[in-house]
């Protein structure tokens, strides 16, 4: 079974008695990280190079537990060793069969305790009253993908509801104002937003009134990539309360929470801020 480094690391200290990792990130290159852990009383680890924070954490956390194999406790999350993050041109192939449709326990612990931000999505369906349903929900914590149905979302409310008012989490939306309107009736409380619409090099703020900047628009602007976006525009008005997600249905949704991570995590690694002179004005 696949294993989630990060998890079985904290899982094994907790059975020794051990404190948790403290970290400490470089960058290195341009969009590229480093992460070093420090585990009192073990020498001091650093991964190899890395396009994210998240995959930085994992790479440490192998080194050590390949070091240390007593330490190790294995996690039931099953999590495929993709370079997800790597990937400017989308998702990898065959990511479609990687995705989750279901959200557990263990997920919650490896996104609380993971890099610190996660992206959100939603797509919706009319009512007879005329009013936008959610009917999928989508997530991306940089390794792991989640495309959870109604009934999926339902059946983990309360795990989800404690990622939504985690503090030290950050939600990171496209449109937030519309995806807010459909988790509202499920999730009240949805704290530490951030929306990409409203990314400046200066800081973060409000999109001018009917101006709101496309996500393809602001993807292309992050990754340079014009025109080579990598989702289909004809499954925008689709089934999505379907029981039953086609492959096609499963890619258009995590093409757009993939491209709002990669462009939230581009614009706010340190090395961008510092060389990149334009902005989104």
């Amino acid at each position: 079974m696949p294993v989630n480094f990060r998890s079985a690391l904290n899982r094994g200290l907790q059975q020794q008695g051990l404190r948790p990792p403290v970290w400490y990130f470089t960058a290195t290159q341009r969009q590229w990280w480093q992460a070093t852990l420090r585990v009192d009383p073990y020498p001091l680890v650093t991964s190899c190079l890395c396009f994210s924070k998240a995959a930085a954490k994992e790479n440490a956390c192998e080194q050590f537990l390949q070091a240390h194999p007593e330490l190790s406790q294995p996690s039931e999350r099953v999590v495929e060793s993709t370079p997800w993050s790597r990937i400017l041109n989308g998702p990898p192939e065959g990511f479609v069969h990687l995705v989750r449709q279901r959200f557990l326990e263990l997920d919650l612990e490896a996104v609380l305790t993971g890099p610190g931000y996660i992206s959100v999505d939603c797509e919706g369906v009319i009512t007879e009253s005329g009013r936008i349903q959610l009917a999928l929900l989508s997530l991306f914590d940089g390794e792991q993908a989640w495309v959870l149905g109604m009934q999926a979302c339902t059946e983990a409310r309360d795990l989800l509801a404690r990622v939504f008012s985690n503090e030290g989490t950050i939600k990171v939306f496209c449109d937030y104002g519309a995806d807010r309107r459909m988790l509202s009736p499920l999730f009240t409380e949805i704290v530490n937003t951030k929306d990409i619409q409203c990314m400046k090099l200066e800081g973060w703020e409000s999109p001018v009134y009917n101006n709101r900047r496309s996500l393809l628009s602001i993807w292309e602007k992050c990754t340079g990539n014009e025109g080579k976006y990598f989702k289909d525009e004809k499954l925008t008005v689709s089934a999505w309360d379907s029981a039953q997600l086609s492959e096609e249905q499963l890619r258009y949704a995590i093409a757009d929470v993939f491209a709002t991570y990669q462009c939230y995590e581009v614009r706010t690694s340190p090395i961008h801020r510092s060389v990149e002179s334009r902005s989104f004005a």
